[in-house]
């Protein structure tokens, strides 16, 4: 039995946001933990957040950087030309002033030609489920953003090791983003642990530490 699986992330476009709105949607230099377990969730052909909260708590998320890539921006305007206010806010009503029309700019940013290893380390049962999944996923899977898709198949393979760290093949001069307590020197803390808050997805902080 192997507690934990291994993942590659490699495509053309990535997108790891941390905080992202709605009109800049920013990228991470790493894939984030909640990302990781909505392509998991997606997999499993599960979308409920209380589900996915409960998946996130049963796993740890260890990334390492097998090629930085570069980061690209995406320019984008809605609505430009129309006569009338169009777009729609979050609640559904109407965005903008009713004495003009409304054009919304959007910067969407992403790592361009990123490759990643990453180890999902749990108990056995739950480890052998999701690389199951993995390799016949009920939904597709993407990296980040539903526009990024893997361009190979993302099941990289099981293992059995004593953490995180020693799957993605120990220290390797600062390229492994590995969980850790806060109390750890160069702990530092990220918003990408999975919550489910009165009937709300929302996200905790998890801490981790590059090594």
């Amino acid at each position: 039995m192997a507690n934990t699986l291994l993942l590659k992330f490699e495509a053309p476009l990535q997108a790891w946001g941390e905080r992202s709105n709605w009109d800049r949607r920013d990228t991470s230099d790493y894939p984030t933990k909640s990302g990781v377990v909505g392509l998991l969730g997606c997999a499993l052909g599960i979308s409920n957040g209380r589900e996915l909260s409960e998946l996130s708590r049963k796993v740890e998320v260890g990334v390492r950087v097998d090629r930085q890539g570069r980061r690209l921006r995406d320019y984008q305007t809605i609505g430009a030309g129309y006569g009338k206010r169009m777009i729609l806010t979050a609640e559904g009503k109407l965005k903008g002033s009713p004495n003009a029309p409304y054009n919304a700019v959007v910067e969407k940013y992403y790592l361009a030609d990123a490759v990643f290893t990453v180890a999902v380390c749990g108990d056995d049962e739950l480890i052998a489920e999701l690389g199951k999944a993995v390799q016949s996923p009920r939904w597709p899977v993407y990296l980040g953003r539903k526009c990024c898709v893997p361009s190979r198949p993302v099941f990289n393979g099981f293992g059995d090791f004593d953490d995180v760290i020693e799957a993605l093949g120990g220290k390797r001069e600062g390229d492994i983003l590995a969980p850790c307590g806060p109390e750890e020197q160069g702990a530092f803390r990220r918003w990408d642990e999975v919550a489910h808050t009165k009937g709300v997805r929302s996200w905790n902080a998890r801490y981790v530490k590059v090594v």
